[in-house]
């Protein structure tokens, strides 16, 4: 009984081409999901930019407003008090946007 080495180095040959394959796939599919979400991070970091800008643009425009006595003293604290409060929402949803993508990072 002659073992032919050829076609046990064939078959080694394919196990390992397959081996190599499969880690590409893997790798390219990690650098994927890892691109997605720096874009997404990205993305929310630009409109948490745009958000802050918007935010301090009306706080401005209501303080100019105070400043010109368009509006009196109690007006102008229960509208700065409803813009903070709504920023302060939206600093909470930030904080669950974080969460989720700590776990997501997690379970990557």
């Amino acid at each position: 009984m002659d073992i032919d080495f050829t076609f046990i180095a064939l078959i080694v040959g394919i196990v390992a081409a397959a081996s190599v394959a499969g880690a590409f796939v893997l790798v390219r599919k990690r650098k994927t999901s890892h691109k997605k979400t720096q874009d997404l991070v990205h993305h929310f970091i630009e409109q948490k930019a745009k958000s802050r800008a918007k935010t301090k643009a009306e706080l401005a425009r209501l303080e100019k407003s105070y400043t010109n006595g368009e509006i009196d003293k109690e007006t102008y604290d229960r509208l700065r008090n409803v813009l903070v409060t709504v920023k302060g929402k939206k600093e909470d949803e930030t904080d669950v946007y974080k969460y989720v993508l700590k776990k997501t990072k997690k379970d990557a």
